[in-house]
C-alpha cells in the first residue's frame, strides 16, 4: 500500500513509532541511485526489523505515477516496509519536514533514535553494509 503523506503528517508518523529506531528514505522510480540502492534498503528492513528497526519509503514520484510506476517497483522489490508518496509540492513538503534541506538531492536518507530524535542524514546512495553502519548505533 502507497498512502499520502505530508511534511507535517510525516512528523506525526516518526511520533507513532515511538521506541523504535526510523530510517526514512526519499527515493524516487526516475532516481538511478535511489533505483540502485532500494534492494539494499529492503534487505537492511528484513535484517533489522526484529531489532526495532522501521523503515519508511517516501516515492517523490508525481501520485499519478502510483500505479503505473511507484506500485510495479515496489513488486518487483519485494518491499514490505512501509510506503508514502509526497502530495503537496517540494518546495512546501521540504522546509515542513526538515528546514535544512535544500530540495532535490535524491536519495536521502534519514536515521532517527528510539527516542524519535533526529541522528543522521545523508543525500548519498547506500549499500547494505553502509546502511547497517548507519543504524546498528541506535538499535
Amino acid at each position: 500500500m502507497v498512502s499520502p503523506v505530508t511534511g507535517r503528517s510525516l512528523r506525526r508518523v516518526i511520533d507513532s513509532y515511538h521506541g523504535k529506531v526510523i530510517l526514512i528514505n526519499f527515493w524516487a522510480t526516475y532516481c538511478p541511485t535511489c533505483v540502485d540502492e532500494f534492494p539494499a534498503l529492503v534487505r537492511a528492513s528484513d535484517r533489522f526489523k526484529s531489532d526495532g528497526l522501521v523503515v519508511l519509503a517516501v516515492s517523490a514520484d508525481s501520485p499519478d505515477d502510483v500505479d503505473t510506476k511507484v506500485r510495479p517497483f515496489l513488486r518487483r522489490n519485494h518491499v514490505t516496509a512501509k510506503t508514502y508518496i509526497l502530495t503537496e509540492d517540494p518546495d512546501t513538503f521540504v522546509p515542513n519536514f526538515d528546514k535544512t534541506w535544500l530540495g532535490g538531492g535524491l536519495p536521502r536518507t534519514y536515521v532517527f533514535d528510539r527516542r524519535g530524535k533526529f541522528r543522521f542524514v545523508t543525500s548519498e546512495g547506500q549499500t547494505e553494509a553502509s546502511l547497517a553502519h548507519l543504524i546498528k548505533p541506535y538499535l
